[in-house]
């Protein structure tokens, strides 16, 4: 691990992942930074929300000795990335406008020190992707299973986990808020770093940890469709009833959750297993309520039938999402809203662009290129 991780306290909803690396030798402690991103698919459902969103938001509100990040805590729009499939122009600008609004909306800007941009507005991201393709070997991305799942064929699919890791690397992030999914590409990162510190025997990068979900969050992250408990919710699945969408009027939320899938079985218990569909809204209830499964109902007992569940989990979720709706409106709303947007998305760029400014300057410098 890192010699930052061990200077850090352990959060109480992230737990760390060791993977196998090699470290450089009196390696510096890295200042604790933090950072993560997002495609832009739009406004946020609410598995990617509880999963992912929320949990950021938490990181940052820390305080004092459980807030150990270094200012900038950065969060990109990762728009380079959504290129591989090929969009077209317009809607990728709106889904990208959407989806910073939707960030903000859930608050994520609301502590100090923390910075939203877009990926593509950084050139950093892309000159230190090339450099660090020199230093990968090709074996390394034929393991990695992205291309291969893919539909679309095009070398930016072959390529984008070295995007990824740069990403990472441009702002020395300590500490990366990732799925289970993405495990192996974080893991890239730390070797690439490795490498390039090796290579030019210096001490220029951390590897970064993953930061896993646990307790609550965990819990979260397996947000399951309302249609087919089998799959995770998602966005790529035809059936609009099988998610809810953070925009999702109060009828529509109601009206979902109403026709969600269960079972014949008489009563409400948390049986993942058997009751999978039931669980399913048990775990929702949940993770909004921040309470263990097998507790919340008791917390929130007697609960008699499913339908008294719908009823609770939909009172918990409005609640949740009523102010978010409204903020998102607000920003959406022009020609005030997408100004905010671009204000804060602006803002974030120049933050963003000093940090990075600084490695890719100090990278030149090893690897013998001029300076800028």
């Amino acid at each position: 691990r890192s010699a930052a991780w061990h200077r850090l306290p352990r959060l109480s909803q992230f737990r760390p992942r060791s993977l196998a690396s090699s470290s450089c030798p009196d390696s510096p402690v890295f200042r604790p930074r933090l950072l993560s991103g997002i495609q832009p698919t739009g406004v946020p459902h609410l598995g990617n929300y509880l999963g992912a969103v929320s949990h950021w938001v938490r990181l940052t509100r820390q305080d004092g000795a459980d807030r150990p990040w270094s200012p900038p805590s950065l969060f990109c729009v990762v728009d380079l990335h959504a290129l591989t499939a090929c969009p077209e122009p317009a809607k990728l600008r709106q889904l990208t406008l959407e989806t910073a609004a939707s960030l903000i909306a859930c608050g994520l800007l609301d502590s100090p020190g923390v910075r939203l941009f877009c990926q593509s507005q950084v050139a950093g991201h892309t000159e230190l992707q090339w450099l660090l393709s020199a230093i990968c070997p090709i074996s390394k991305l034929q393991h990695l299973p992205n291309w291969r799942e893919k539909p679309y064929n095009n070398a930016a699919i072959f390529t984008y986990p070295l995007l990824q890791t740069a990403d990472i690397l441009l702002y020395r992030a300590t500490h990366v808020p990732v799925g289970e999914d993405q495990l192996m590409h974080v893991e890239l990162s730390r070797e690439l770093a490795a490498r390039f510190n090796t290579r030019y025997n210096c001490s220029m990068f951390p590897l970064p940890e993953p930061l896993l979900p646990c307790g609550a969050a965990a819990v979260a992250a397996r947000v399951r469709s309302l249609r087919d408990p089998t799959k995770k919710m998602s966005k790529s699945d035809p059936t609009a009833a099988s998610r809810i969408g953070l925009a999702d009027s109060d009828d529509e939320i109601w009206t979902k959750l109403r026709s969600a899938v269960t079972d014949s079985t008489p009563g409400v218990s948390y049986d993942p297993e058997q009751r999978p569909g039931l669980a399913n809204l048990i775990d929702l209830l949940a993770a909004l309520t921040d309470c263990p499964p097998a507790e919340v109902l008791v917390r929130h007992g007697p609960v008699e039938n499913k339908l008294a569940l719908k009823r609770l989990l939909a009172d918990s979720l409005l609640e949740r999402l009523r102010p978010i709706r409204r903020r998102f409106a607000e920003l959406l709303a022009p020609p005030d809203g997408p100004a905010e947007v671009a204000r804060l998305l602006r803002q974030g760029r120049e933050a963003a662009e000093a940090e990075a400014a600084a490695t890719i300057a100090e990278v030149r410098r090893l690897t013998g290129l001029p300076p800028l």
